[in-house]
């Protein structure tokens, strides 16, 4: 008996978002903490700043913390600061922090210093990439600085260009509404610059592949009448149906690139099973000459991208 390949994919589009003004609610009320590169006087995310009382706050995309607690207003507060990657002075007593005069609308500029080679300079996906600059009016360059596509943070992923626009896939994704997110493959895709896409400097504006509420799907194929063919079921809604591979005339172009590798049919004689993997070897398994498909190598599955998929010639 032929067992089938269990592939699991997620539907892909680029979503139609519109250009939103996010206006602050009193943005005057807030001290406003802008922690920068001293060499470049740029903004530097993922710095945290910690009160002796473990309130702790991380600057944004911008470098910005919006600092407003009731008790602490009009005091002189000191913060811990700590980044991967960069330092902030000692003191006589060693520790790494300063002491501000809290008042809403002020603000004050800490420098500190990159000890790591590479700049960090923002990050891609995730809730809350420009937080406080929202809170404080300030301006920010993407279309969604709060949160795209219910994302909340996410596995590492692959950035794959591909004509005029470069796709991204990721793996485990946290989602908003719903404690177990998307655990197989969420993607989007960005424009190259010349294109109308962001300088890479400033920013990268995804469009979340997000048709169906970012709902994945389980597709169970098996290779039928010399074409790869099956059904699919949505694991949070009632889509469901049959599948086949298309044709597709810009399937070859892809396979340029390293992340498009075979899928290969395997047969176990002990247990008289068949097996499907992309890797080429496989201990004590017979395995057929040629792939039987070309898929995308994702961080956590693969998604079937060949349309002239045949059963393999497998001498059992």
């Amino acid at each position: 008996m032929r067992f089938p390949i269990h592939i699991t994919i997620i539907t892909l589009f680029s979503c139609l978002a519109q250009y939103t003004l996010l206006y602050a609610q009193q943005p005057e009320k807030y001290f406003k903490i802008k922690v920068v590169d001293r060499e470049t006087g740029r903004g530097v995310p993922l710095v945290e700043l910690k009160t002796v009382n473990h309130i702790r706050h991380v600057t944004d995309n911008n470098g910005i913390i919006a600092f407003y607690e009731p008790g602490l207003m009009g005091q002189e507060v000191y913060f811990h600061v700590k980044s991967h990657g960069y330092e902030y002075p000692k003191s006589g007593l060693g520790y790494q922090g300063l002491t501000c005069r809290i008042k809403s609308g002020d603000s004050v500029r800490i420098e500190i210093d990159r000890t790591n080679i590479a700049e960090r300079i923002y990050r891609i996906t995730g809730q809350g990439l420009y937080h406080h600059s929202v809170l404080l009016g300030e301006p920010t360059p993407i279309r969604e600085p709060t949160v795209n596509g219910q994302v909340t943070g996410q596995d590492w992923g692959h950035a794959i260009p591909y004509k005029n626009k470069i796709y991204w896939f990721w793996g485990d994704t946290n989602k908003a509404s719903h404690p177990l997110g998307n655990f197989s493959v969420s993607g989007a895709t960005s424009l190259w610059p010349d294109q109308g896409g962001l300088d890479p400097n400033i920013g990268i504006t995804l469009s979340i592949k997000d048709t169906l509420e970012n709902v994945s799907y389980t597709l169970s194929m098996l290779s039928k009448n010399d074409k790869l063919s099956g059904t699919f079921k949505g694991f949070e809604n009632n889509y469901s149906g049959a599948i086949t591979c298309n044709s597709n005339d810009h399937v070859k172009d892809l396979f340029s690139s390293p992340h498009v590798v075979g899928l290969y049919e395997y047969y176990d004689n002990t247990k008289k099973e068949y097996f499907y993997s992309t890797k080429p070897t496989k201990t004590g398994m017979k395995r057929s000459e040629k792939p039987i498909c070309y898929v995308w190598e994702n961080p956590s599955t693969s998604l079937v991208l060949d349309d002239k998929a045949k059963k393999s010639e497998l001498n059992r």
